[in-house]
């Protein structure tokens, strides 16, 4: 007796457990397709062509999952290729990397686009470890006439937009938030949120901006990172530190667009190969970020106009320093 009665009772546990999985299955379907159905309305608003939604299946399987030979071309913000939908219609499909994705997103998708969700697990890496955005099951579409959406904050913690969350005001920036933390998983080689970081440290953006503030930024970057990196690499790394901090800046107003900091990525990346510069950084005291100031020459740091003098000299004794370092 006591046996089936214990049977029973798993039974029952099991049964419920099997319900609320249902139901919660049956919840985030509705809620997909009702994101779905709003974001076909709002494309179709000023008529013309009807506008469809694509799921990454139909789009992996009308570019023949984004084969070689239906490569078109490379655009401003990342490869295009042609597909073939299952009525016939040829359409051109755009792969994205990270930046350069959510740059896409705010300033060339109609509408725009903003993620809500960006976070390391949701970026994908192709087979030439190149990042690509996923997972819009948060995302939303933003009316180009209204300066932010009224919504209930959603994302993840360490990610997440703390103005988006006191003021459930979502804007593009909030996605520049959550990618300026995502820039420091990848220098840090740490969590967004850690508990066996010291309590104050657990926030990983905090932690940072704290190092930031007591001038300590490279103390952040993973020693591996450092380990054996060349002068010009310590540098390229503290840019990106710096970047990543005017990404997390406390008002949405003084963090820098999504193109601003892909422009900014692609111009520190092409100086990495300059042989011989100096960098300076001097503090923004409008917005308490800092400005990127780099030196290629003498000549160019003497011609240099926008930062004060002692800041100059300082830079080319750090070139000069860096250019009998490179020196057989």
């Amino acid at each position: 007796m006591d046996s089936l009665t214990s049977g029973l009772g798993v039974a029952l546990i099991a049964a419920l457990i099997g319900f609320f999985v249902y139901k919660r299955h049956r919840r985030i379907k509705e809620e997909q397709q009702r994101i779905a159905r709003e974001r076909e309305e709002i494309l179709n608003a000023g008529g013309g062509k009807t506008a469809k939604n694509f799921t990454g299946r139909e789009i992996k399987k009308a570019t023949n999952n984004f084969s070689k030979d239906r490569l078109l071309g490379v655009g401003g913000y990342g490869e295009v290729y042609k597909g073939i939908l299952e009525d016939g219609t040829t359409v051109a499909v755009k792969s994205q990397a990270t930046a350069e994705g959510l740059a896409y997103l705010h300033f060339s998708a109609v509408p725009p686009i903003y993620h809500r969700d960006v976070k390391s697990s949701n970026i994908l890496l192709d087979e030439k470890l190149n990042g690509k955005v996923g997972d819009f099951g948060l995302s939303r579409l933003a009316h180009t006439d209204l300066s932010h959406i009224s919504t209930c904050a959603q994302g993840t913690l360490g990610y997440l937009d703390p103005e988006y969350y006191r003021n459930y005001q979502l804007t593009d920036k909030s996605d520049v938030y959550s990618f300026g933390v995502v820039l420091l998983e990848l220098l840090t080689s740490q969590k967004a949120i850690d508990f066996n970081r010291d309590p104050d440290d657990v926030n990983l953006a905090v932690y940072v901006k704290r190092l930031v503030d007591e001038e300590r930024v490279m103390d952040s970057v993973d020693p591996m990172l450092k380990e054996g990196a060349s002068a010009l690499e310590l540098e390229t790394m503290k840019a990106l530190g710096f970047l990543a901090v005017g990404c997390l800046e406390e008002r949405r107003q003084n963090r820098p667009s999504m193109k601003e900091v892909t422009e900014e990525i692609e111009y520190i990346m092409s100086i990495v190969t300059a042989k011989g510069c100096a960098y300076i950084y001097i503090q923004d005291k409008s917005s308490n970020g800092f400005i990127m100031f780099v030196v290629t020459s003498r000549s160019h740091a003497h011609d240099a106009n926008t930062v004060e003098v002692s800041a100059i000299e300082e830079a080319c004794k750090a070139l000069d320093s860096f250019s009998e370092a490179k020196s057989p």
